[in-house]
């Protein structure tokens, strides 16, 4: 088993490491390699040296990757007759860096007209890693701060989610609301809130 570590981000085209097998039978070694596990097609071997080298960006958020673990598996085959064939594994540990920004869980929300003076909670992720995440600050972005605050209160609740209120009894109607999403290292995301007042004749489904 061979690990390697490496920042998500590599680019195509960059040399990892090299996988190397030997044949006590057969001396010289003439082994030739082959990838057989590589779920999202991000590595090429070199037939010959065994080099291992990127053919598309390494994303730790990808779902292929187990927390920052990926795994390539590599089959050394000789040239006996029949070729005998080993099995290595590669374990690439990949570290995050800041290349995503919060985003909101539901951007969609619906509120029974009867409940309309309730607050609304909204709720953000982000898919990297701390300390490249939360806690998140919500604000009202500047440009529409002073009319958004003529019908709307926004207040932190938590450190992934905020309080977004009304001063007034809202109509049947869908609003929308633009929202700015900070995470700790000051990156940001604009968001759009689409909120629903609707008709509830049972007072809970629309």
């Amino acid at each position: 088993m061979k690990t390697i570590r490496e920042r998500e981000g590599v680019k195509p085209g960059t040399v990892l490491g090299t996988v190397n097998a030997s044949d006590p039978d057969r001396v010289p070694n003439k082994v030739r390699y082959k990838i057989v596990e590589d779920p999202a097609g991000w590595f090429t071997v070199d037939e010959n040296t065994g080099v291992l080298k990127t053919v598309e960006e390494l994303d730790r958020e990808s779902p292929y990757v187990n927390q920052t673990e990926y795994k390539v598996v590599v089959h050394a085959i000789d040239d006996g007759k029949p070729p005998a064939t080993g099995t290595g594994t590669v374990l690439i540990y990949l570290s995050d860096v800041n290349d995503n920004t919060p985003q909101l869980v539901r951007p969609h929300l619906q509120r029974c007209e009867q409940q309309n003076t309730m607050p609304f909670i909204v709720e953000a992720a982000d898919k990297d890693l701390d300390p490249y995440a939360g806690p998140f600050k919500f604000e009202f972005p500047a440009e529409h701060s002073r009319s958004l605050k003529e019908t709307w209160d926004i207040k932190q609740k938590s450190d992934t989610s905020a309080e977004i209120s009304t001063w007034q009894s809202l109509a049947r109607g869908n609003y929308t609301i633009p929202l700015q999403i900070y995470e700790r290292q000051g990156s940001y995301s604009q968001q759009v809130l689409s909120l629903t007042v609707c008709s509830c004749p049972d007072g809970e489904i629309c």
